[in-house]
C-alpha cells in the first residue's frame, strides 16, 4: 500500500462506535501507526449522524462530524500541525478531482496555513 500511495480511508469516530478501535487495534487510534508506516491516511466522518461521535480516552465529546474526526485523532495520536496538513491534502490528493481543482485546493490550504 505504501510503496504505490494506496490511500486508506479512516473514519476514527465511527470505528470507535464500531469498537473497531478496541477489537483490532488494542483500544489505541491506529493512524499514527499507519503514518509512521508510510501510509496514505486520509481522515473521514462515515455517516456522522448515525454513528454521532464518542467520548475519546481524554473526556472529550465528539459528534463524528470531520472537524470531531481531526481533533480526536489529534489528540489521541499526537499529531503536529505538519501531519494534520498531510492528511488534509491526502484527502484532495485520493478524491476524483481534477488536476486543476487539486491545484486550487491544495493553494487554499497553503493560503489558510500561512494566515493561520
Amino acid at each position: 500500500l505504501a510503496a504505490h500511495g494506496i490511500p486508506l480511508t479512516v473514519c476514527p469516530c465511527s470505528n470507535h462506535r464500531l469498537q473497531v478501535v478496541s477489537r483490532f487495534f488494542g483500544g489505541e487510534n491506529p493512524v499514527r501507526t499507519l503514518i509512521d508506516k508510510g501510509l496514505k491516511v486520509t481522515l473521514n466522518g462515515d455517516d456522522p449522524a448515525y454513528f454521532f461521535g464518542h467520548v475519546d480516552k481524554y473526556g472529550m465529546k465528539h459528534d463524528g462530524y470531520i472537524m470531531s474526526n481531526y481533533i480526536s485523532t489529534a489528540r489521541e495520536c499526537s499529531l503536529t500541525a505538519d501531519e494534520l496538513v498531510m492528511l488534509a491534502l491526502n484527502s484532495f490528493e485520493s478524491s476524483f478531482i481534477t488536476p486543476a481543482e487539486l491545484k486550487g485546493f491544495k493553494a487554499k490550504v497553503r493560503e489558510y496555513c500561512e494566515a493561520f
